[in-house]
């Protein structure tokens, strides 16, 4: 498994735990680094995905929807929590970023927090990728798009 591979895995896996420690009454932060202590990731990484999802469910004004821990495909809230990864990296913060991928705009702190995870996970998006750069101007948290899988691998924690 290559670095991007793994830090997307992390990222899927993290999502899964931080949505089901929620629904547990856990902490999520507690929750995300237990479930990625095997992946030897920098140990600031839980928390930034804790602000990123918490952002993410703010801006839409609802629930993170993931597939449950055992599913190898990715729901349509995980490849777009992945692709606003991917939009950040080619972006330069302002207020609100827009583009094709993202037309009604990324917000500043969810920007930052997205550019945050880049650095942290210190990788560069290749160029063909599950999560490609979309050209048709839709929200990339529109449930009507299923996804492929990003070599998500079953079991631990999640739902």
């Amino acid at each position: 498994m290559n670095r991007f591979e793994q830090s997307g895995l992390a990222i899927v896996m993290a999502m899964r735990s931080w949505v089901a420690a929620r629904e547990a009454g856990l902490p999520p932060v507690a929750v995300i680094a237990d479930r990625l202590a095997s992946m030897d990731l920098s140990p600031e990484i839980p928390v930034v995905l804790d602000s990123y999802f918490g952002l993410i469910e703010a801006r839409l004004g609802r629930p993170l929807e993931p597939e449950c821990c055992c599913s190898t495909d990715l729901s349509p809230d995980e490849r777009a929590a992945l692709s606003l990864l991917r939009h950040a990296a080619g972006q330069s913060p302002s207020p609100v970023t827009t583009s094709a991928a993202v037309p009604h705009g990324l917000p500043a702190a969810l920007h930052w927090a997205a550019r945050s995870l880049n650095a942290l996970f210190d990788w560069e998006w290749p160029e063909t990728t599950p999560i490609s750069r979309d050209t048709d101007q839709h929200c990339p948290f529109d449930t009507g798009v299923r996804s492929n899988s990003l070599n998500v691998q079953a079991g631990g924690h999640g739902r």
